[in-house]
């Protein structure tokens, strides 16, 4: 990332460089880069919010905030063989937002995979995470 990001700096100043992992924006933008795509927005989109304008204005403790709540949601990619479709959509279903449907050759969660999401993502909720 880092090289990408001189890369980017010497070469073409225009280019925009995101990150897919939630965990990485941060450090992508101290780098020089321009933030990510991200699943867990659909999720929880403030708090992905304010990590990312706390990253840009170098604001550490509205950073680390947000980053501790993006630590505990790794654990629906992490617990579920980082099946990051199946679990940003069941995230969303336990929130009622749409339904866990998917097209092949995505399986929906087993049992066990839908209660650790739906464990995960309720906790934060009730912890008052947006």
């Amino acid at each position: 990332m880092k090289e990408l990001c001189q890369l980017k700096k010497d070469t073409c100043p225009s280019w925009k460089i995101l990150t897919g992992a939630e965990h990485h924006v941060a450090e992508c933008i101290r780098l020089g880069g321009d933030g990510g795509v991200v699943g867990g927005s659909n999720i929880f989109p403030k708090c992905f919010v304010s990590f990312y304008e706390g990253a840009v204005k170098g604001d550490s403790v509205m950073e680390n905030k947000s980053y501790q709540t993006i630590a505990v949601l790794k654990e629906i990619y992490d617990g579920t063989n980082q099946r990051f479709v199946q679990a940003t959509k069941t995230s969303m279903k336990v929130l009622g937002l749409c339904q866990a449907t998917f097209a092949y050759p995505l399986q929906p969660f087993d049992d066990d995979e839908v209660n650790l999401v739906s464990k995960v993502v309720n906790s934060l909720k009730e912890s008052g995470v947006e």
